[in-house]
């Protein structure tokens, strides 16, 4: 079974905490999912749990994800996976949200940028004993995806899927009708082993497929009137 800690970020001093996660194996290989902010606070994660780190893994290009992504990759030299349909918005201000979150200082150096490699859905990746399917789920921004571990039956779904309800569909390159689409896909998906999935959110709590999706159905019924 692969290691998860959960680490809180403070993205930009606001009290708005996004889920970091980093993920390594018994030998202690390992990924960083959604670098929020906070580099030190990452950085000391990683080295305390001596992960060599292979992958910096971006869910989507929002600022509250990729605040410390520089500062990481310039530390251990790992290579960054993002969408294709959200590579450009790492470098655009006036779509990753910086501007609302306290004009956060994204800056991605030449350096960093060299790094960065593009995904797609159904793509795998492995990393020691870690192995991970990348799902497309566009809807909180065009190029959002999620990590499905199979091994241990786990999904990292950025802002896609929190524990009781479906992320925000009113900013830069969003879609209420793709983000739609996107949950019946994951929930079809998973239909057979929803109840033992869990789910590693961007924001907030833990919990199983199975409960966020009966959470998330009722919060669609009740503020937007959409039957799932």
């Amino acid at each position: 079974m692969n290691n998860i800690e959960k680490i809180n970020i403070n993205v930009n001093k606001l009290t708005h905490i996004t889920n970091t996660y980093v993920v390594f194996d018994s030998n202690k290989i390992g990924v960083l999912i959604d670098p929020a902010d906070e580099v030190e606070k990452i950085i000391e994660c990683i080295n305390r749990n001596k992960v060599e780190l292979k992958y910096v893994l971006i869910t989507h290009a929002h600022a509250d994800h990729i605040g410390a992504l520089d500062g990481i990759v310039k530390r251990f030299g790992a290579e960054v996976l993002v969408s294709k349909e959200d590579y450009s918005m790492l470098f655009c201000d006036d779509k990753n949200c910086s501007k609302m979150l306290g004009n956060m200082d994204i800056n991605i150096s030449h350096e960093v940028k060299e790094k960065i490699k593009t995904i797609k859905d159904g793509e795998i990746f492995k990393a020691g004993e870690i192995r991970l399917e990348v799902i497309s789920t566009p809807g909180h921004t065009k190029g959002s995806v999620c990590f499905y571990e199979a091994n241990d039956k786990v999904i990292f779904t950025g802002d896609t899927i929190f524990s009781n309800c479906c992320g925000r569909c009113d900013l830069a390159t969003s879609s209420m009708d793709d983000m739609i689409v996107s949950l019946n896909k994951i929930f079809d998906k998973f239909e057979n082993i929803k109840n033992e999935l869990k789910v590693y959110p961007g924001h907030g709590q833990l919990s199983s497929l199975e409960v966020a999706e009966k959470k998330i159905k009722l919060f669609l019924a009740i503020t937007k009137g959409i039957n799932l």
